[in-house]
């Protein structure tokens, strides 16, 4: 394990048995200090986006001139690179995981081993990592296993939300989620199992930027609803200074931005709404057209709904003790106008 920021107080001893830091993948694998047949959990994080590497030095086998610009972006040298790393990532990515599958099959456990991979969130550019849109949430997961009769190359189309993930393997162990009312996460592999009609997605204060926007994805449509439309998409935020931010960032001042590429870079509007099926890039947002007035309806109530069934906790401030422990990792860069009474 080498990623366990979970935002609460803890101790490592109450959550798991044996804990290994290390660069890239901890081998020997922990499962093999287990007792004899004794069954185990095994959390891996791999560093996928976050290996920071130089292409050239690193031989890597993606050209930036290959890539596809998605329309959304400037096709400039800083993004054409950002994305090849991206590509990069996951070829290195593949061969971890190739090592743990290896691993396990020397070890005689792989048939009778639940394999679940899957990603926090797409690529790193903005609009992607800690955005709503489907580059951000839409991520990939592979399972594979002995528990389950899974046919190898099948693929499944319903809508799952990454906290379906817990009580999958929750059900995979023996203990019922149904027991524990606060579990909002369903057995997608039940034989009763209810595909959802939406999925929500939510975007809050990320490191020193406060923001709150929430999404309604359902299998056509995603709607967005941005609740702080006095400021702007690209406000402060981590990224600033990096090549590919900076190279967009100049580019919208001098006018040379398409109208769907300066979208991100100009003032928000307070809902999105876009035809996934036909318009998987979300670049043609429908809230305003009257033909979509239905469907915005419906996923506005969906989401209103929700926010009440769930008590968001994202529509109340954060409190003054957060901010100031914000403020004593970021200071200077936390300009939202919240931290100035934590100040």
């Amino acid at each position: 394990m080498n990623k366990n920021d979970f935002n609460f107080i803890f101790d490592n001893n109450n959550l798991y048995d044996k804990i290994k830091h290390g660069k890239g993948l901890a081998f020997p694998p922990l499962w093999r200090e287990r007792k004899e047949g004794q069954p185990f959990f095994a959390q891996i994080q791999l560093k996928g986006g976050k290996h920071g590497f130089n292409l050239k030095k690193n031989n890597a086998t993606v050209d930036p001139a290959d890539v596809t610009v998605p329309p959304y972006y400037a096709d400039h040298p800083a993004i054409r690179e950002e994305i090849a790393k991206h590509y990069e990532t996951i070829r290195i990515t593949d061969n971890e995981v190739g090592q743990i599958i290896a691993a396990l099959k020397e070890d005689k456990l792989l048939d009778n081993t639940m394999v679940v991979f899957w990603t926090d969130h797409g690529m790193v550019l903005h609009r992607h990592k800690q955005w709503l849109y489907e580059g951000g949430i839409r991520v990939p997961m592979i399972i594979a296993g002995g528990a389950f009769a899974i046919e190898p190359g099948s693929t499944r189309d319903d809508l799952i939300s990454g906290l379906d993930i817990t009580a999958t393997t929750l059900s995979l162990c023996g203990i019922s989620p149904r027991k524990h009312d606060w579990i909002e996460g369903r057995n997608f592999f039940a034989q009763n199992h209810q595909p959802r009609d939406f999925v929500i997605s939510a975007r809050d204060r990320c490191d020193y930027t406060i923001d709150r926007v929430r999404s309604v994805t359902t299998k056509k449509y995603k709607y967005l609803r941005n609740f702080m439309t006095d400021r702007t998409f690209m406000q402060p935020q981590y990224r600033d200074g990096r090549p590919y931010i900076e190279a967009e960032r100049e580019l919208y001042k001098q006018g040379k931005l398409n109208a769907v590429q300066a979208f991100k870079w100009g003032p928000r509007v307070p809902e999105e709404l876009y035809d996934l099926e036909n318009d998987p890039d979300e670049i043609n947002n429908l809230a305003n057209d009257p033909k979509y007035a239905e469907a915005l309806a419906e996923h506005r109530t969906i989401l209103e709904q929700w926010i009440k069934d769930t008590d968001d906790k994202g529509q109340y401030p954060e409190s003054i003790d957060s901010l100031r422990g914000v403020l004593t990792r970021w200071d200077k860069q936390a300009v939202n106008p919240e931290y100035e009474k934590a100040r």
